[in-house]
């Protein structure tokens, strides 16, 4: 990716400039920024396309058909039938 090496290059830049002067407070926080930046741009810490890495954990009823059929059919029992016309 482009614009995070150009980021990774300016932060460089800006930690050399922060070591001549002997900021040790500004070249730790530079140091921070470029380890993240680092950790972003790592493919390997990435989720294909967004997934977690595990899969959510089902209840014992997902994934019975019965259940859900017997669920679908007491919820439409349940409610009242449209005035004949």
């Amino acid at each position: 990716m482009a614009s995070t090496d150009n980021m990774l290059a300016a932060l460089k830049r800006e930690r050399a400039g922060y070591v001549s002067r002997g900021l040790a407070a500004r070249v730790a926080q530079v140091d921070e920024e470029i380890a993240r930046l680092r950790v972003e741009d790592d493919p390997q810490t990435e989720d294909p396309q967004g997934r977690t890495a595990t899969p959510p954990q089902q209840t014992a009823d997902q994934g019975k058909p019965a259940a859900k059929k017997t669920a679908a059919k007491k919820t439409a029992a349940s409610q009242p039938s449209p005035p004949a016309e």
